[in-house]
């Protein structure tokens, strides 16, 4: 039996016992002897045994979610609207920061990368992640700072332990307020404030005059108070709704960052002094919380809100606490971002150490190349390893399904995953720090009656842009200009690869075209993925090699499909006669 079932089995029976002594004690003590009544002493005893057992119970339970959260993450359903609203409001601070761009994010399959790594407990550490792993650093000082604190969480599971159970407490907004809420200009309508109070003294009046003038007389000024304050809270309520949910949230934060901050452990030193210190000018936001916070208590909402529209106490209660929370938006926001940082970082040290095999990448500034060996796709549970040096571009050929886009991909979230949690799903990882983005998902945009070949043209002109001399460009292009004609493909894509090589960009492109190879060989390596048709059909090893892809397969998928004799027959022709000519 676990230890929460079993402290929970001793809450009830001690609960069930105490109940009986009590019961035979009163029996007792009015029948035969008041002595009798001393013995509920031993119920209070028992009581007092029995919410211990309790909370024993709720801490083992809350201990066993950690540990099966932190082992295997979570499949809830996430909300990325939600969870992608802190990165949006913080890109724009920081404007020297490179981002991962919408489309190379969608690129890359992201999100569902996102849900691998994803471990967190709280609304700040889902939100952190998210931005973690769209803002790739440049500085090695930050990489490796933010990778002690990982390691430390590996190594040091009572402490983490302890601060995910204060996690758990906190939890998530089932509907993401607390972001807009802090980083929102706040622009409530202070006007209202004397209103506010002379309603409630109205209020009280009413409630006074009952004893000058009487129930009958007085009645008729209470309800006529009761309507005005009840047309104005629903008002108020329609404005603030929102706002008061994040407020409650809010001080749930404020007061994770006082227990956090009392953490003792010199790693963690960083972020629990600011902790303290800021959450210590935060208090009266939770002193004065406390005004509304009873409405948020089950049980009570319905009477509390008869009185609340009569008092008007929540708008009363808010108009408080805004006050507070405009003078210190600032420490909020820190606070806010620094507890997000340490739920996303106990979360990649839960994602390390639920992988097989990882490891921590070499990173040299300057550095034009990427040296892998046995390179994975996280979303592949049994991928195979592959492994490659590129110093220069790279041009991948091979036949559908053969595995040249799960390279690119590969390469691309590793190279992401260095400069972000600093792990890397591969034996070995050494590169530069680079700006990666990709043109590998476009589509055809029929709303905006964009042509397939013109999206393609923009994707690559984003490329085009994104070269910048400072930082070099890690670029993945999948099937270049492959909605248009042959010769005006192949030759404006040999141009393409060219440009961007003589621009500070690490090229890795795969293609169909093979002729393309041939004529940028000498800025490129060409390596490819191969395939046999065998008799059960197409059998893929997934390994990369060097060189240019000189198999001839597709007739042969055809024909084991099932096409017509025919149709394989003139197709055979046909390619014998232009290969002749």
């Amino acid at each position: 039996m676990d230890k929460g079932k079993k402290f929970n089995k001793l809450f009830i029976a001690s609960i069930v016992i105490a109940a009986i002594i009590t019961y035979v004690s009163i029996i007792l003590g009015n029948n035969v002897n008041k002595i009798y009544f001393c013995v509920n002493i031993i119920s209070l005893v028992l009581l007092m045994f029995g919410l211990a057992a309790r909370n024993k119970a709720i801490f083992y339970k809350d201990l066993q979610k950690i540990k099966e959260n932190y082992s295997n993450g979570n499949n809830r359903v996430r909300k990325f609207e939600d969870i992608k609203l802190l990165f949006d409001v913080l890109k724009y601070k920081e404007p020297e920061e490179l981002y991962i761009d919408d489309q190379t994010y969608l690129d890359l399959n992201m999100n569902n990368v996102f849900e691998k790594v994803d471990r967190t407990l709280s609304s700040p550490g889902e939100q952190y992640l998210y931005y973690i792993l769209r803002n790739p650093i440049l500085k090695e000082e930050k990489i490796i700072n933010r990778n002690k604190i990982i390691t430390f969480f590996q190594d040091n599971k009572e402490i983490r332990e302890k601060i995910q159970r204060k996690f758990l407490k906190l939890g998530r907004q089932n509907i993401n307020t607390i972001t807009c809420f802090l980083w929102d200009e706040i622009s409530y309508k202070t006007f209202m404030k004397p209103l506010l109070y002379l309603l409630r003294i109205l209020a009280y009046g009413s409630l006074i005059s009952i004893t000058f003038i009487g129930i009958g007389k007085a009645w008729i000024f209470i309800l006529i108070i009761f309507a005005v304050n009840g047309y104005l809270s629903a008002k108020i309520k329609k404005d603030i709704g929102g706002d008061l949910a994040s407020m409650g949230y809010l001080s749930k934060i404020i007061r994770l960052a006082e227990a956090i901050g009392s953490v003792e452990d010199k790693e963690l030193k960083r972020y629990t002094l600011k902790l303290k210190e800021q959450s210590k000018k935060c208090k009266a936001i939770t002193r004065k919380d406390a005004f509304i916070k009873i409405g948020r208590v089950e049980g009570v909402d319905m009477l509390y809100e008869y009185i609340n529209i009569f008092f008007l106490s929540e708008a009363r209660g808010f108009n408080k606490i805004i006050d507070e929370v405009k003078a210190h938006i600032e420490d909020i926001r820190s606070i806010y971002l620094i507890l997000g940082e340490i739920d996303a970082l106990i979360s990649v040290a839960s994602y390390r150490d639920g992988l097989l095999e990882y490891v921590e990448p070499k990173l040299t500034k300057g550095l034009k190349e990427i040296m892998v060996k046995d390179i994975k796709h996280p979303l592949i549970d049994t991928a195979v390893g592959n492994s490659l040096t590129l110093e220069k571009g790279v041009i991948i050929t091979g036949s559908n399904m053969s595995g040249k886009s799960t390279f690119l991909r590969a390469l691309g979230i590793n190279a992401l995953f260095s400069q972000t949690i600093f792990t890397c799903l591969a034996t070995s990882y050494e590169g530069g720090y680079f700006n990666i983005i990709s043109s590998m998902t476009v589509t055809d945009n029929v709303t905006s009656g964009k042509s397939y070949y013109l999206s393609e043209a923009e994707a690559l002109f984003r490329i085009i842009n994104g070269c910048n001399e400072e930082v070099t460009s890690l670029c993945l292009i999948d099937e270049i200009f492959r909605g248009t004609n042959p010769i005006e493909r192949v030759n404006a894509s040999a141009e393409i690869l060219a440009y961007l090589s003589r621009h500070n960009s690490l090229v890795a492109v795969a293609t169909h075209d093979l002729e393309i190879a041939t004529m940028v060989g000498d800025l490129y390596e060409c390596h490819y993925f191969t395939e046999n048709v065998g008799e059960h059909g197409l059998e893929f090893d997934y390994q990369i090699r060097k060189g240019v892809s000189s198999t001839r397969n597709a007739i042969k998928v055809l024909e084991f499909i099932g096409y017509p004799q025919e149709i394989i027959y003139r197709t055979n022709e046909r390619i014998i006669k232009q290969c002749t000519l």
